[in-house]
């Protein structure tokens, strides 16, 4: 009889555990697990923050409901490049994220060489397009190169 009743107090202490938390998976579109998303619980109605976590390399997360059980709750779930969800908080659930894809127009990658390198035993610098195209004579560039001066 003892043991009896000491399984069922085990039995409702370790269910009473599993009420307190909500776990679930973030998928992708094509049921790819999500990695990283942001993942925040809050109470319903005026949306206080109770608890929040990130989803693990399966996509799954598991949060800790402090005790609200019995109150409204949510999950909001927000990462980069897709839409932001706000869903009911349910004790398992599989949460789909949608995309966010935004076309960009044109790309333009600029770059510069740097202005002094060197080329086997010689520094080279180029003047053209700098300030130092203003400069005045040859004399006066070599004057005002970072590397020559203070020698």
């Amino acid at each position: 009889m003892k043991r009896v009743l000491l399984t069922l107090f085990v039995l409702s202490f370790i269910l009473s555990l599993q009420a307190q938390n909500l776990s679930g998976v973030v998928t992708d579109s094509e049921n790819n697990p999500l990695e990283f998303v942001n993942v925040a619980l809050y109470a319903l109605p005026d949306s206080v923050l109770i608890t929040g976590t990130v989803t693990d390399k399966k996509g799954e997360f598991l949060l800790n409901t402090n005790g609200n059980n019995g109150k409204d709750m949510c999950i909001q779930l927000s990462f980069i490049g897709y839409k932001t969800q706000t869903v009911e908080a349910k004790p398992e659930q599989i949460i789909v994220m949608e995309d966010d894809a935004l076309l960009l127009g044109e790309v333009v990658v600029k770059g510069d060489l740097p202005k002094i390198r060197l080329r086997n035993d010689a520094l080279v610098t180029t003047v053209q397009n700098s300030v130092l195209s203003k400069a005045g004579t040859g004399n006066d560039v070599l004057k005002r190169l970072p590397l020559l001066t203070g020698g």
